[in-house]
């Protein structure tokens, strides 16, 4: 099954639900949150311009002081933005804390993202006080340098609520004691343009293997990946469906239609003794609608999948049969990796 995309209907579908009805009745989504996230900004651009103009109102020495009101506040948040931006980037070479590096493209991006709105503020707040085709001009620029960004972002966003995960993590944020070895196979897994890879994530309770599964996801996700999380007790359900069990229109792909699909909570592991769920057993699950099995088996066979499996600390011997059970549905070895979070 081919891998599913967000539209533009979908995208107007969004943002229609993000602005008509309450938030204290439907909640928070995250595209909601980065509208209201960019109308602050766009609002502590405005009012403190309006403030420093009246201010300077109040010394007849001072000329143009909607021009110098608006400059001035731009600058400021230009300085806090860079501090805000290249601090953290100092602090994180200095002290060498992260386990992963972080985006800073990325981070840098947002940040000129909130700059333009920012100095949009300002902008606005100068032409309520007075009408010229500069000012029209200049924020015509800024709308045109943010009509990309906004889009892009909105649809970010969008791909990131559309995953449903439990929690939000960036690959930067995680902080695991991790051998080189394992940080090359995450890093080979984020940046690799094969379908059908698999990446098993051994761990016990609390070891950190649900936050590197999100966190890895998450980072794809931003890259627009259709990523479809769920639990393994939640995936016995979907394999004996055939399509979408709810019509919603905010799922905007199934588990079969995305390209990254990640199972969780197979096995809690250490301290629990034993196994709940064998690598035969899950196998057998597979099968288990005769009509859909092997749709199932291919679909697996096809898509990316982050399997994040509970096992003892210090015993890595039943790692092989879940190996065993993806050779055995038709996985070259070739694109199964393991990482431990055991020892």
């Amino acid at each position: 099954m081919s891998n599913k995309s967000i539209t533009i209907k979908d995208i107007l579908w969004q943002l229609k639900a993000d602005l008509i009805g309450k938030d204290s009745h439907r909640g928070i989504t995250l595209t909601y949150a980065w509208l209201a996230n960019q109308f602050g900004h766009f609002s502590l651009g405005f009012i403190p311009t309006l403030g420093v103009y009246h201010l300077l109102l109040e010394r007849p020495t001072v000329t143009s002081p909607d021009i110098r009101a608006s400059v001035s506040i731009a600058v400021f948040w230009l300085v806090f933005e860079l501090i805000n931006f290249l601090v953290p980037l100092i602090l994180s070479k200095l002290r060498k804390e992260h386990t992963f590096p972080p985006a800073w493209a990325n981070i840098a991006f947002d940040t000129f993202t909130d700059l333009c709105f920012f100095w949009m503020g300002t902008v606005v707040a100068v032409l309520f006080i007075s009408f010229s085709v500069g000012k029209i001009s200049v924020l015509l620029v800024l709308l045109l340098f943010l009509a990309w960004p906004s889009y892009h972002w909105f649809l970010t966003k969008l791909y990131l609520q559309g995953a449903r995960y439990p929690f939000q993590l960036r690959l930067s944020q995680v902080r695991l004691p991790m051998s080189n070895g394992n940080k090359k196979l995450v890093f080979d897994y984020l940046n690799s343009q094969e379908e059908g890879k698999h990446l098993l994530i051994y761990g016990g309770r609390q070891s950190g293997k649900t936050s590197l599964s999100v966190a890895l996801a998450t980072e794809l996700s931003i890259r627009h990946h259709t990523v479809f999380y769920t639990t393994a007790m939640k995936l016995f359900s979907l394999f004996a469906e055939s399509g979408l069990a709810e019509s919603r229109q905010d799922i905007l792909w199934t588990w079969r239609e995305a390209s990254l699909l990640i199972i969780d909570d197979i096995n809690p592991g250490w301290p629990v003794p034993r196994s709940l769920i064998t690598a035969d057993g899950f196998r057998q699950l597979i099968d288990l609608s005769e009509e859909l099995s092997e749709v199932n088996r291919q679909v697996l066979k096809e898509k990316n999948v982050i399997w994040v499996i509970g096992a003892e600390a210090g015993n890595r011997s039943h790692s092989s049969s879940w190996e065993k059970m993806l050779l055995g549905i038709g996985i070259p070895a070739t694109k199964i990796s393991t990482v431990y979070l055991l020892d």
